[in-house]
């Protein structure tokens, strides 16, 4: 079934397309779900987007960024270009994108059931966390390197260098966000 999926790069970019458009989606999701619920129970510092790159656009809840499409329109090149090196460069890429995706998208799945929960029974959580910005990407860096693992357990078991770049990208994203944990805040209002 792997191979089938990996002999077509369109699909490949089409999953793939499905689950970034997903994660931006929910994220705008979560932005106005921590507004009109989960404040209620915690505090984010810093907001509830945790990728430097699309804080702001979060912030605005801005459903039409610029830098997300061309992060869309660029990983769907790279993927279908892969298509013309070979079949190898196709296994590598849709590893790396559909893998470390399906990480993301099930943190969004996760929290759509959280807050479903918290609006069915708001009273099945009391009192209020603030969470810091060091501890959620150091728990976020936990996950990552949880399914960096998990993959890796399955690169080990199938010989597939399609887990194997799930591996090494959760694992890159692990080390990313281990790292951004100790990163300085923009002030809120000012110029950053």
């Amino acid at each position: 079934m792997l191979d089938a999926l990996l002999a077509n790069p369109w699909l490949i970019a089409a999953l793939w397309s499905a689950m970034y458009i997903f994660d931006y989606a929910s994220t705008l999701w979560l932005a106005h779900a921590y507004q009109t619920t989960i404040s209620r129970y915690s505090i984010y510092e810093g907001g509830v987007e945790l990728n430097p790159v699309f804080e702001k656009e979060i912030a605005r809840r801005q459903s039409i960024s610029p830098k997300f499409i061309a992060a869309l329109i660029l990983y769907d090149l790279v993927i279908l270009l892969s298509g013309l090196i070979n079949f190898f460069a196709v296994e590598v890429v849709a590893g790396a994108t559909l893998l470390t995706w399906i990480f993301i998208d099930l943190r969004h799945l996760r929290n759509y059931f959280y807050v479903g929960f918290l609006r069915a029974k708001p009273e099945s959580l009391q009192g209020q966390l603030r969470y810091s910005y060091w501890l959620l990407q150091r728990l976020i860096s936990a996950e990552a390197l949880g399914f960096a693992l998990m993959y890796g357990f399955f690169a080990l078991l199938t010989g597939r260098v399609f887990f194997l770049m799930g591996a090494i990208t959760c694992a890159a994203l692990a080390l990313r966000q281990y790292r951004l944990a100790n990163r300085k805040l923009p002030v809120p209002g000012g110029n950053s």
